[in-house]
């Protein structure tokens, strides 16, 4: 399985080398791309969110820390997981 492939529907994507490890910022072209993205089992995302979890699962090594915001309408969504305490 190969995760180096930017889907089309990414408007644009950096990598950025924090204190706290690698972090993956993207732009999503619409809430609507990102979803069907996250939930096609053809795309990359899905077989690697459960091969994540079956292997990493909640034992504290890595952690996701997961925002999702909707400008236009003043919306988001925010998940942290095994997120170690950041002092923010």
């Amino acid at each position: 399985m190969s995760y180096t492939r930017t889907p089309r529907r990414v408007f644009r994507r950096r990598v950025l080398p924090l204190l706290a490890g690698p972090t993956l910022i993207q732009y999503w072209r619409s809430f609507e791309d990102l979803e069907r993205f996250d939930r096609n089992p053809e795309d990359p995302h899905l077989p690697a969110w459960r091969h994540f979890n079956r292997t990493v699962g909640s034992d504290g090594s890595v952690g996701i820390w997961h925002e999702t915001y909707i400008l236009e309408r003043a919306n988001y969504e925010a998940i942290y997981s095994n997120m170690p305490p950041s002092g923010w």
